[in-house]
């Protein structure tokens, strides 16, 4: 049982060619019993070095009837091949 003062998080990596037609974005949604949700995020252009990023939700007393996790991005496509953010080392926990 999920209790009050816990956090579901979502942990990953994401890395790109550097450039900004690289953009993402990353979505943590958790939906309660009561029909209510919280959500947290983060988009940006993917860089090369690659960047960590951890997406918090914070519980509360309610039941947890469902969490998303949405991950999206672009990519530049062009005569020397095709570019894009790439996600890794993915995490999803409750702590």
């Amino acid at each position: 049982m999920l209790a009050a003062g816990e956090f579901i998080i979502f942990e990953f990596n994401v890395q790109g060619y550097g450039s900004p037609a690289d953009p993402y974005d990353v979505i943590l949604e958790v939906k309660f019993e009561d029909g209510t949700s919280e959500i947290d995020s983060v988009e940006g252009a993917a860089i090369a070095d690659g960047e960590d990023f951890t997406l918090r939700i914070a519980l509360s007393e309610k039941s947890v009837s469902e969490v998303n996790v949405l991950i999206s991005g672009s990519d530049t496509e062009y005569w020397a091949g095709n570019y894009g953010a790439r996600f890794s080392d993915f995490h999803l926990y409750v702590d």
